[in-house]
Formats: C-alpha cells, structure tokens, sequence
C-alpha cells in the first residue's frame, strides 16, 4: 500500500508560489503551453520589425541609386544641349537672311526661311533642355513628386537636335544649288544621320521596357521565394521552439515544488499504519 500512496502522491498536481499547477511526474504544467504561445507571438513581431526594416533599406537604395542615374543624365543632357544650342546660333547667324531680304537682287526663298526658323527653334530648344537640366540638377527629392520634369530635357533635347539637323539639311541644300550632285550627297547624309538618331532611340526605348519588364518578373519571382522561405523558416523555428521548452520545462523544476511534494510524500505516508486499509 506505501507503492500506490507514494505514487498516487508523485503523479499528484502542485501549486507552487505564482499560482501555476505542475505536474510533478513530468515536470510539465499548464504554463507550458501559455509560454509557448507568448513566445511565438513575440517572435513573428521580431520577425515582421526586421522585415519592416529590411524593405525600408531597401527602398532607400533604390531611391539614392534612381536619383544618381537621374543626375547623371541630367549633367549629360545639359552639357550636350548647351554644345547644339551654340552650334545652332552660330549657325543662324551666318545665314544673313536680313541683308539677303534687304537686297532688291536678292530673293528669299522659302527653304531659306524654314532653315533659318528651324535654326531659330533648335537654339530655344537647347538652351531650356540645358536649363531645366541644371535646375534639376541642383535638386533632390524632384524624382517622385514631379515625375513629369524627368522626361521634359530629354524631349526639349531631341526637338532642339532635330531642329538643328533638318537646319543644316535646308542651309547645305540652298547653299549648293549650283551642283545637283552636291545636294544629293549632302541631302542623303542628313537623311541618313537623322534615320540613325530615330532608330537609336527607338531601340533605347523598347529595350528600357522590356527590360523593367524583365526586373519586375524577377523581383515578384524573388519575393515569392523569400516569402515561402520566410514561412518555412518559421514553421521549423516554432516546431524547434515548442520542444526546446517543453523540454526545458521537463528539466527545471522548481525547488519550492520539489520540497512541498517530499514534506507532501512522507506527511501522508506517515499517517498510515500497516495493516489499515486506506479508502479513496
């Protein structure tokens, strides 16, 4: 009878000082489950801080590399703005349309007026592309709230250019009319920058999208991946979490429960006399 006391006394169920229930035998109580889930609670918020905090670095990467490739093309788009708009006043001047207008001999055509016009447009069209690049240049934070201004040098750029290729088209062409063969030559030499400078773009263009295309693939495909490396992640790390404090839990017991289950034991014990049967 003393076996079945003594282990109906060691499968019994403590209180220790905090109020929480035990259970002597495996050392495992009520808490263990409370812990568990508190400890996995503050774990996904550590988790979500760090990934909150890694998406920030990240974006301001992004942002500080966007605006440096933005000041680089802005420095370039100025500098190469300002040499054409020069050429093309240069250019202007050297056409005397006033003095031919003013000489009764002398009879402006209307191709010499285009080119002279066209010279005129491709100086304003340099100088603001050179302006607002600079302007831009001394700038910060005009990326994202004014996405417009972006695009605008580049467009003023490509019609001041434009303009000044088709200018020296029409002044070759009127300054040669005395030999066919001349403005042939020269005439298709235009054409041929011209259709150089149109598919050089059009292929900048098209090869830009598709390779943002191409990035954003990537990059939802790599978000993906880490998003079910991150679950599986916290799936092991839950599992691992959950049997390392069990385990802990089956270690540790607390001294206080350890004495009251020995005062408990031989307490009981004690009251029993051999040969009395003891009724539960």
């Amino acid at each position: 009878m003393t076996k079945v006391v003594e282990q109906i006394a060691e499968t019994a169920v403590y209180d220790d000082e905090y109020g929480d229930e035990y259970d002597v035998e495996e050392g495992n109580g009520r808490t263990s489950t409370n812990n568990n889930s508190h400890t996995s609670e503050e774990e996904e918020e550590e988790e979500n801080a760090s990934e909150e905090e890694k998406e920030q670095q990240q974006l301001i990467i992004e942002i500080e590399t966007k605006y440096e490739r933005y000041r680089d093309d802005q420095m370039n788009t100025g500098i190469i703005a300002a040499l054409v708009g020069g050429f093309a006043l240069t250019n202007s001047w050297e056409m005397n349309i006033y003095e031919n207008n003013e000489n009764e001999n002398n009879v402006v055509s209307n191709i010499e007026l285009s080119s002279y016009t066209l010279a005129i447009l491709a100086v304003h069209g340099c100088t603001c592309s050179a302006l607002v690049s600079a302007f831009l240049y001394r700038s910060v934070q005009w990326v994202e709230r004014h996405p417009i201004l972006v695009q605008l040098p580049w467009y003023k750029f490509l019609f001041g250019t434009a303009s000044y290729i088709i200018s020296v088209i029409l002044v070759a062409w009127t300054t040669l009319q005395f030999n066919t063969v001349s403005r042939i030559i020269t005439l298709l030499g235009g054409i041929c920058g011209c259709s150089i400078v149109v598919y050089t773009c059009y292929i900048i263009i098209t090869d830009a999208a598709c390779i943002e295309c191409e990035d954003e693939d990537d990059h939802h495909d790599e978000g993906n991946n880490e998003g079910n490396e991150r679950k599986q992640q916290r799936r092991r790390h839950r599992a691992a979490g959950g049997s390392s404090s069990s385990a802990s839990l089956k270690k540790k017991i607390p001294s206080s429960i350890k004495n009251k289950n020995k005062k408990k034991k031989n307490g009981f014990s004690s009251n029993i006399q051999p040969g009395v049967g003891v009724r539960f």
